[in-house]
């Protein structure tokens, strides 16, 4: 984390010579135990009634270690030196909190900017219905470069809570649908409902690297009409639960340590993406829908 900092130097001409700033690094995090690390990438910028900043990539930590949510954006104050320098937060260091220069952006109503998807999906495979979401399934799976039709939306805070209503009347043989949360096609875990001949099953699922680990499926003796999901997050740990129509318990999963779901936690080319949850459907013989209702996200 403190090998990331910002450095300025200048010149009258493009192709030099350029004379290093005497402050340099103006803006470098030097304390470890710090809530931001890896602060760097930054670009000045300027507000219309003249103010700087410096707009900065950075990532919180979990446990010193796990940037679960990925490369922020942060950004901290320039003033200038008598003779030109910009200075970032006085030398003081990242800030760990600072104003907003200007009001947040409010989207047009209607704008969907809250989901993203990991590549572009089919056309029409993700369909809104008022609130509900049908998702049509993608043939490969979710540990494919080439699975699409993923719905996710980034992970925003350490501890969140979501949940989803979750139709089950049209999985085919060797389908499978639910929820997710997801890094990339190297990391994620899945919880949902699959079938297999005549028998469904809820199954949690974590993929890392190479490696499925399956963890026990509660075989249901017959199809619900719908079921309720829940991924209680809190940190690293991840609680799934699933109800039935009726509001019954069927199945609780607890995991204590999802670790892979940053970039830290799987050494594989650049992965900075942060971590996302939403939604899945792939597999089956033929590509089918599921229908997401009541899809709900709280961060704490």
């Amino acid at each position: 984390g403190i090998g990331h900092r910002i450095s300025v130097a200048r010149s009258r001409e493009l192709m030099g010579l350029y004379e290093p700033c005497p402050y340099n690094p103006i803006l470098r995090q030097t304390d470890p135990e710090a809530a931001l690390q890896r602060c760097g990438h930054g670009k000045p910028v300027s507000t219309p009634d003249g103010r700087w900043y410096m707009v900065y990539l950075c990532g919180r930590m979990l446990e010193q270690s796990f940037s679960i949510l990925g490369r922020e954006t942060a950004l901290d104050p320039i003033t200038w030196t008598a003779d030109g320098w910009p200075l970032v937060n006085g030398l003081q260091g990242p800030g760990v909190l600072q104003k907003m220069p200007l009001p947040a952006w409010t989207p047009e109503a209607g704008t969907e900017l809250d989901f993203v998807t990991p590549r572009p999906p089919q056309m029409g495979a993700v369909v809104h219905i008022g609130e509900d979401i049908s998702l049509l399934s993608s043939p490969e799976p979710l540990s494919s470069v080439d699975a699409r039709n993923i719905y996710l939306r980034r992970q925003t805070a350490f501890d969140f809570d979501m949940s989803v209503r979750m139709e089950t009347a049209d999985l085919p043989e060797d389908g499978a649908a639910g929820i997710t949360g997801y890094y990339d096609e190297n990391t994620w875990v899945v919880f949902g409902l699959k079938r297999v001949e005549d028998r469904y099953a809820l199954q949690v699922v974590e993929h890392i690297g190479d490696e499925d680990v399956m963890h026990p499926a509660l075989e249901l003796e017959t199809l619900p009409g719908a079921v309720l999901l829940e991924m209680e997050t809190r940190g690293l740990s991840r609680i799934f639960r699933a109800y039935d129509a009726e509001g019954k318990l069927l199945q609780e999963e607890t995991l204590d340590k999802v670790y892979y779901l940053c970039d830290e936690g799987l050494r594989r080319g650049k992965r900075f993406t942060g971590a996302m949850a939403g939604l899945y459907a792939h597999g089956g013989k033929k590509q089918f829908r599921t229908r997401f209702r009541e899809l709900r996200f709280r961060d704490l």
